[in-house]
């Protein structure tokens, strides 16, 4: 009997939890596209540059500059330290910033290719640290010549 009585509580729970479980997590994360530009640098520091044969090991550039973006969550000034190893070919470059908007703030870390041309690549992750972006994540790429494209995550969704 004393059975029979725990399998039929152990059975309402599950049936309760399969009915609950579902709404707990129905709500699904938002990407909301974007395509962004940085204008010329208002602000520059050059850092260090050390040269080594026919390579340059920068460390600690910081360039201040206004992006504006399709979405004006993405759309403020940015700071951006840069490091990178750089020779005749180009080479990688590595990155941390700040971009304060008029929705919050934003901090990401980046990477990509520096070409002698000085153009770059792109590849940034960033999440949103105050404000309304708040918890809010951002992913972009960009090539040499394009604008950057990516998206806004919000994975609390709607």
């Amino acid at each position: 009997m004393k059975q029979q009585k725990l399998f039929t509580w152990v059975m309402i729970t599950l049936v309760m939890l399969a009915l609950v479980a579902p709404a707990s997590v129905s709500a699904r994360a938002v990407k909301t596209p974007f395509e962004a530009e940085s204008e010329t640098p208002v602000d520059f520091d050059p850092g260090e540059w050390r040269y080594t044969g026919a390579m340059v090991h920068v460390r600690g550039m910081v360039q201040v500059f206004e992006c504006v973006s399709s979405d004006p969550r993405l759309t403020g000034t940015k700071t951006v330290t840069i490091n990178g190893n750089w020779g005749a070919d180009g080479g990688p470059w590595w990155a941390t910033s700040r971009l304060e908007t008029d929705h919050g703030v934003w901090e990401a870390t980046g990477t990509g290719w520096w070409y002698p041309d000085f153009t770059i690549s792109v590849n940034e992750k960033g999440h949103g640290i105050s404000g309304e972006v708040e918890g809010l994540l951002y992913f972009t790429t960009a090539e040499p010549g394009e604008l950057g494209s990516g998206y806004i995550l919000d994975p609390h969704g709607e």
